[in-house]
């Protein structure tokens, strides 16, 4: 519960000038609990990470490396907007364009920037072909943890898991200790079924952060062990989530969350890919994900029933439907 008193804010006094003033909230939040066998991991589609700088500081009394705060800049600001957008999951075409003229004005100043948001802008446009040549412009301008860790999820809207895991792999080369790092390319890794690279990466990240879990460590681990055992391979859940990326992208569909269920008994996973779409679309969308499967048949035993994917329809609210 979060509650405010508009009275207390800047001790009651209005602001009457034309600058903006920063309004100071304190929130208390109750700690989740959640079964082990049936995790549902949130995932935020307005992932482009404006506040993420070059330069980083080292945490006080902790061995760990966090970003420091991005420079104030103009492309920062648009980030920022457009994440605004992506985050209420609605097509505001209007200030969308907004910010795509903001951003082309920057690139007498910002290229780097300009090209940056730009990238972002296809992307929540869902035209992967944009977004990567703006990144690559980008990129080549300003090759900085900020433009790279933007183009990770930026390709992780576009559901080019193993693009964006390749992006973020390469990152962790330079900051291996980075957790924002290595929380981003726990989910990558496994969105991708690189589950041994997970794997590593969830003992990594309990090294650097043994106080702080990642919220999806139990089911990389539950997965991985399954796969270990023979239950199903890692190349058969690769094969599976990129058919389910696939049928995503021909519909332009986005995700809005993922949930994995894990069955103790059977020793069995259902992957649960929430988007935003209606229970009539989603219906349509498992229909034709089943015709895949079959059409594929060593889908049906590998994975097989051992990993079943499927979408689920979720609100605007973010309830599901």
């Amino acid at each position: 519960m979060l509650i405010r008193d508009i009275r207390a804010w800047h001790g009651g006094t209005p602001n009457l000038s034309n600058d903006m003033r920063a309004i100071p909230n304190a929130g208390f939040l109750a700690l989740a609990v959640t079964k082990r066998e049936c995790h549902q991991e949130r995932v935020d589609p307005s992932g482009w990470t404006g506040w993420y700088a070059p330069r980083h500081h080292k945490v006080q009394g902790s061995p760990i490396v966090a970003p420091g705060p991005a420079p104030a800049t103009k492309a920062n600001e648009l980030i920022k907007r457009l994440a605004v957008i992506a985050e209420a999951r609605s097509d505001d075409e209007l200030e969308i364009g907004r910010i795509a003229r903001e951003a082309n004005s920057l690139m007498n100043v910002d290229a780097a920037g300009a090209h940056m948001v730009l990238g972002g802008i296809a992307a929540a446009r869902a035209d992967a072909e944009k977004t990567k040549h703006h990144y690559r412009i980008a990129l080549q301008l300003n090759n900085s943890y900020m433009t790279r860790m933007n183009y990770s999820v930026s390709l992780a809207l576009l559901e080019e898991h193993e693009e964006s895991f390749d992006v973020i792999r390469s990152m962790l080369q330079s900051q291996p200790d980075d957790v924002a790092l290595l929380d981003h390319a726990i989910r990558e890794a496994l969105e991708s079924a690189a589950l041994s690279e997970a794997l590593q990466l969830c003992d990594q990240r309990d090294r650097v952060a043994p106080n702080r879990r990642n919220r999806l460590a139990d089911e990389v681990r539950a997965i991985a062990a399954t796969v270990a055992a023979g239950s199903f391979t890692e190349g058969g859940v690769r094969e599976v989530l990129r058919t389910l990326a696939n049928i995503q992208r021909l519909e332009g569909v986005r995700t809005v969350r993922i949930g994995i269920t894990h069955d103790l008994e059977e020793n069995s996973f259902l992957y649960l890919r929430g988007v935003n779409a209606s229970a009539q679309a989603v219906a349509a969308l498992n229909e034709r994900l089943a015709e895949s499967i079959v059409e594929h048949p060593t889908l049906l035993e590998d994975p097989g029933m051992k990993f079943v994917v499927a979408f689920g329809a979720v609100e605007v609210d973010g309830g599901n439907s």
